[in-house]
């Protein structure tokens, strides 16, 4: 029977960079103007509830990433509301972010290296809304030719 022996360990890998309060205040300033600007656009309570719905938007900073919070409510009221992550920008450094949508089995970059990390102009919103699957319902044609729900254009 063979002996076990120690090996030297894995080296760790390089810790992320943390994020200067001058970049936090800038990068709030930035995005509030956008936040607002899809509150206004997109929590609105529907006439006759019969699916979840966007009720608030915010920020919240975690670490090294700002996350896009979406309070839905439930028009059952079992629970009247939860959150849900729609978006995260992680700082890569030398004010640079990385933006993410949450996917299935964790988030799912779309954009590495952006300056100023979020999207501006409201054709710009719309794309943003649509990635992260927090827009209105649209209709496009899928594969087979027939209508689906939520099928984002390109």
């Amino acid at each position: 029977m063979r002996g076990r022996t120690w090996l030297p360990a894995k080296q760790k890998p390089p810790s992320k960079p943390k994020v200067p309060g001058d970049v936090r205040e800038a990068v709030d300033a930035l995005v509030a103007p956008v936040v607002a600007n899809l509150k206004k656009r997109y929590c609105k309570t529907p006439k006759s509830p019969q699916f979840n719905w966007l009720d608030d938007l915010f920020t919240r900073w975690h670490r090294d990433a700002l996350y896009f919070v979406v309070l839905m409510r439930t028009p059952h009221g079992r629970p009247l509301t939860f959150e849900t992550h729609a978006a995260r920008m992680e700082h890569a450094g030398d004010g640079k972010f990385n933006l993410a949508v949450p996917m299935r089995r964790g988030w799912n970059t779309i954009k590495k290296d952006a300056t100023g990390g979020m999207p501006q102009g409201d054709q710009r919103v719309r794309l943003f809304l649509k990635a992260t699957g927090h827009a209105p319902n649209h209709y496009s044609r899928n594969h087979k030719g027939t209508r689906s729900p939520n099928v984002v254009r390109s």
